[in-house]
């Protein structure tokens, strides 16, 4: 195979693996900023840089640091922090771009309640429900994953708490992937690719 080729090769390769790029979640452990104890809407608003939106409410969203006491007697999932949303209402969000329309997605996180309640949560993207309200323990972690397929480029990501009272609940560790359909699509591409200069030559 020429040089002429090989570029060419090279570009559809590239072009075809940036199409496919999974989305990107900033923040995805609420690392930042560090509160040191915790940090609630509106401070975070005015600090920015956290990737993610707080609501207000008669409450809180915010992040708190594990161990502290008050609201995590227990390490984060992943990290030191967690996004914490204290009451029915709350709302922590991020708009997450990198979508392929039409293709399907992993999305993954981690929940626990305060310690001594039961936390509630619903996630959805944009207006649609994903995960349906449910009860959140406080006894240990548990990593929950659901499949959403794109409609846009770019959807916004909602973590809300269907609980009432103060029930606060815990994410962390959130990410989205490709499932492995596309990652088969990709190889096929890339087999045709190859296939197609094959035959030019």
């Amino acid at each position: 195979m020429n040089k002429k080729y090989i570029s060419s090769a090279v570009f559809l390769l590239t072009a075809t693996a940036a199409s496919f790029a999974a989305p990107t979640i900033f923040n995805a452990s609420f690392e930042a900023p560090d509160t040191a104890n915790e940090a609630w809407e509106p401070t975070l608003l005015d600090q920015g840089g956290t990737g993610w939106e707080f609501s207000a409410s008669a409450f809180h969203a915010g992040v708190v640091q594990d161990n502290n006491g008050s609201f995590a007697s227990y390490d984060a999932a992943d990290g030191t922090q967690m996004g914490s949303v204290w009451s029915g209402g709350d709302e922590i969000a991020q708009n997450v771009g990198g979508f392929a329309i039409g293709e399907t997605y992993t999305i993954s996180w981690s929940e626990r309640a305060r310690q001594g309640y039961t936390g509630g949560l619903w996630v959805l993207m944009d207006s649609l429900t994903i995960d349906a309200a449910h009860a959140v323990s406080d006894a240990s972690w548990v990593a929950k994953s659901i499949s959403f397929t794109a409609t846009a480029e770019t959807h916004r990501l909602r973590f809300f708490h269907s609980g009432a009272g103060d029930t606060m609940t815990h994410i962390d560790n959130v990410s989205i992937i490709p499932e492995p359909g596309t990652y088969a699509l990709i190889g096929g591409m890339l087999s045709l690719t190859v296939v197609m200069l094959r035959r030019r030559r």
